[in-house]
């Protein structure tokens, strides 16, 4: 199923998938995506078109979202046994219709869309009872590429149970595969959740072990079959993410491994689909208040009580409280938020905690990245731009022992990493970019790479100042200096200050400003 993703560099497997051409249509039935269609000239719906690299070169048309009950947004349809049709046309109505006639009817009924054949001229030849030609039915009812008869390693699947015990080992792969078919077969999340109660650091370095040895033996049984990576800590334990998968053979194969690994490691627990989800919709449409902080990597020593701090800034707004690493999602009830945050970072080397409360349209995200870059958010329907700025002086005050540089811009959407300062307010000045203010991090500690409404100064810093006296300057801990401007309104106003306020500012900046030919 991932071929057609990767055809750029597989094309060769991309047409081994069913492929017939009429005229200047074509259809290609592959088990990675579904269509969908209305009885007469409708052209056909296709599902996620813009995740795969498809075949020839043919205009594509008709694109749309795929109608589904258990989907209100259309976005993903859900079949058991999943297959695929994409047309492409140069025009007219006909040929569209006709298309249909060169589909293989069992494949389409294998699917679950036999309706389709009704679009599809009767072929000739012996029916079964359920009017499906013999040939056809024997091909609609042979397994999937994702759902063989046949378990891993030839016989008969050790999992076919659906819960395998393997020396104190759980394997839920009926959870695991249900949750690979919801995600639409692209991948699937599973966690290792142990016995004992250990938390996510006591056993990563055994768990890492064993997402390696399941990586190398599943891809030596069958070469770029199957790939565990993006490992991060769960609520229950550790979870890794598995993608480029080519048969469910090959995943029972990564799940055995592993398992007998982490079994050798002394572990036992259960090895599962993990439990995660989508952030909410918290984000404002206008320019939220942000504080970039910028502080030690996660793990080192001056870092052992951030995420203590970042929870308490978070918490503040209210609501349900999220942990994010690694890609994945999930809410924490226990209570435990910072301990779960500290998990995360020790295994990902990043992380994220977010309170939201929906009612009151609040929400507050602390994010950092593996350099140390750390990036505070707030959205508040209710607040003013002045308590706005007093929640970033806030993050900016609580981190001022640990914290190198920080500064404060208006920044639309959330900012996952620095780069998002290319998009935030005022504009940068030319030969700074918002990835250049990310990957020059060396720097911020005795330059800064543009003015700002209010920026956490080094000592080193404000030896480069040319002049401070239009700035409010308040000393927060030995060897770090607040400096804000005198009207902050004008500064996180809509669109951003004056030109003539930035330029005056920049000057009273002078040497401090890097210059750009130091900036890569």
């Amino acid at each position: 199923m991932n071929s057609l993703r990767r055809s750029r560099h597989h094309y060769g497997k991309t047409r081994s998938f069913l492929c017939s051409r009429i005229g200047k249509a074509a259809v290609v039935v592959a088990p990675c995506f579904l269509i969908s269609t209305s009885v007469g000239t409708s052209p056909l719906l296709v599902h996620r078109p813009a995740r795969s690299v498809w075949p020839g070169r043919c205009r594509r048309t008709g694109w749309s979202r795929v109608p589904d009950s258990r989907d209100p947004r259309g976005v993903r349809y859900r079949p058991a046994k999943l297959l695929a049709v994409g047309v492409w046309d140069d025009g007219g109505d006909g040929r569209m219709r006709d298309a249909y006639t060169t589909v293989d009817p069992g494949a389409l009924t294998a699917g679950g869309f036999a309706q389709l054949i009704a679009l599809a001229s009767l072929a000739v030849g012996p029916l079964s009872p359920e009017g499906v030609p013999e040939r056809e039915q024997r091909r609609a009812r042979r397994a999937p590429v994702l759902v063989p008869e046949s378990g891993s390693r030839g016989g008969r699947s050790p999992y076919s149970g659906g819960m395998a015990n393997r020396d104190g080992v759980r394997i839920d792969l009926d959870g695991i595969l249900r949750e690979l078919e919801a995600n639409g077969f692209d991948g699937v999340r599973v966690e290792f959740a142990p016995d004992a109660g250990a938390g996510a650091v006591a056993i990563v370095d055994v768990v890492r072990q064993g997402v390696r040895a399941a990586n190398e033996a599943a891809n030596e049984a069958a070469p770029d079959s199957v790939w565990g990576s993006l490992l991060t800590a769960s609520l229950a334990g550790v979870s890794v993410s598995i993608g480029s998968l080519e048969s469910q053979e090959a995943l029972e194969t990564w799940l055995e491994v592993f398992g007998d690994q982490v079994r050798v490691g002394g572990l036992s627990g259960e090895l599962r689909a993990t439990d995660y989800l989508r952030l909410p919709d918290w984000a404002s449409p206008d320019p939220m208040v942000t504080a970039y902080i910028a502080l030690a990597a996660p793990g080192s020593a001056g870092m052992s009580g951030w995420p203590e701090r970042a929870v308490r800034w978070a918490a503040e707004a209210g609501g349900d409280a999220y942990v994010a690493s690694g890609g994945m999602s999930q809410l924490d009830a226990t209570g435990e938020v910072a301990k779960h945050l500290a998990a995360a970072l020790h295994v990902a080397s990043s992380g994220a905690v977010l309170y939201a409360d929906a009612q009151a349209s609040r929400a507050a995200l602390v994010e950092i990245g593996s350099d140390g870059q750390a990036m505070y958010q707030t959205h508040d329907a209710s607040a003013s731009l002045a308590a706005a700025a007093d929640r970033a002086r806030a993050a900016i005050l609580a981190e001022a022992a640990y914290a190198h540089y920080a500064f404060v811009a208006p920044t639309p959407q959330r900012a996952y990493l620095w780069d998002a300062r290319g998009r935030a307010l005022p504009p940068l000045r030319a030969g700074i970019s918002g990835a250049s203010v990310r990957i020059n991090a060396d720097l911020w500690s005795r330059f800064v790479p543009d003015v700002h409404c209010m920026q956490l100064l080094t000592d080193e810093h404000l030896a480069r100042v040319a002049d401070l006296g239009r700035w409010t300057v308040t000393h927060a801990t030995p060897g770090r200096t607040l400096v804000e401007a005198p009207d902050l309104a004008e500064w996180l106003r809509p669109g951003g200050p004056a030109p003539s306020i930035v330029d005056q500012a920049r000057a009273d900046f002078g040497r401090a400003l890097v210059p750009a030919e130091d900036v890569r």
